[in-house]
């Protein structure tokens, strides 16, 4: 039996044929991969921006709460304002402090066994660049009261009467490390998903090509049977 010999323009046609393929399959994989990684990034710029007003809200509530009862110590702290700051500090899980007009801290005061003029221990408390930044974001809302995003920490801040009369600033933060962390594994949980759904995607897609192509290939041979 003879063996059949296929012309020039057959194997053009198969050429024309898997150029069609790769091209449709590019356009799908490139659509798919577009769809996937602004879905991951706007999912992501979501999370913050709604972590970023949760914690503003909770450190606003729980600034709030102290300011309103730190002055008072329950009779079980012995009247010790320190000991109740460290209490609420760690009910609240946030640091709290009170610092006077020049940045330094007045509460809670070292334990009596700490050198007070020890010079590491006066570098420690002294909070005047951060004071800076709060008395410049209470003059910028007006406000006797203001929640704000500090360096590395949520902030409530606010202008306090301390000691008969005497100004002194309440300082109420929250470190953004550990949400900084769990967004981190939010965006590497992200990155997983989009590469499962991008080789998802260059699947289907050369499915669907292979489809739209066959076709065409069909055409092909009928013509050079």
């Amino acid at each position: 039996q003879r063996k059949k010999t296929r012309s020039p323009r057959y194997y053009q046609g198969k050429a024309r044929q898997t150029s069609m393929h790769f091209l449709l399959w590019s356009v799908f994989a490139g659509f798919a991969l577009l769809i996937v990684l602004l879905f991951g990034a706007t999912q992501y710029v979501t999370m913050v921006r709604s972590y970023k007003e949760e914690a503003s809200r909770d450190i606003w509530r729980k600034g709030s709460l102290i300011q309103a009862v730190w002055q008072e110590p329950p009779e079980a702290f012995g009247k010790n304002q320190s000991y109740y700051l460290q209490f609420l500090s760690d009910k609240h899980d946030v640091r709290i402090i009170i610092l006077n007009e020049d940045g330094k801290v007045l509460a809670p005061t070292a334990p009596p066994n700490v050198d007070g003029e020890d010079e590491a221990l006066q570098e420690l408390l002294d909070f005047s660049e951060e004071l800076k930044l709060l008395k410049a974001e209470l003059q910028k809302d007006g406000e006797s009261c203001v929640v704000y995003e500090g360096d590395g920490e949520y902030v409530y801040g606010a202008k306090i009467t301390v000691y008969e009369g005497t100004t002194g600033y309440l300082y109420v933060s929250r470190s953004i490390e550990t949400a900084e962390t769990a967004m981190t594994r939010m965006g590497v949980r992200f990155i997983l998903i989009g590469l499962f759904a991008m080789l998802l995607s260059f699947a289907v897609s050369s499915v669907v090509a292979g489809w739209l192509t066959r076709p065409i290939g069909e055409l092909t041979e009928k013509a050079h049977a």
